[in-house]
């Protein structure tokens, strides 16, 4: 199940929910983005595209607390 709050932050910086957190999840076990393209059956450039995606968000200090949200709900249910 996926937080409310993930998904709606997900959807407004146009990426999808699901593979958001299939990434995030699997960047954070240590494998590159061509075995995540393998292991979710997605094309490498769709994740190349969430990768960057978060990046752009991180760098930018308008966005900088949106991307701390996505990661914290990513490995937590709720926000503290």
């Amino acid at each position: 199940m996926i937080n409310p709050q993930f998904s709606n932050l997900a959807k407004e910086h146009g990426l999808s929910p699901i593979y958001l957190k299939e990434i995030i999840l699997l960047r954070a076990a240590g494998l590159d983005n061509t075995a995540i393209a393998s292991r979710l059956g997605i094309n490498r450039n769709t994740v190349n595209r969430y990768t960057g995606a978060l990046r752009q968000m991180y760098e930018n200090p308008k966005t900088r607390e949106d991307f701390m949200r996505i990661y914290r709900l990513t490995f937590c249910e709720e926000e503290p």
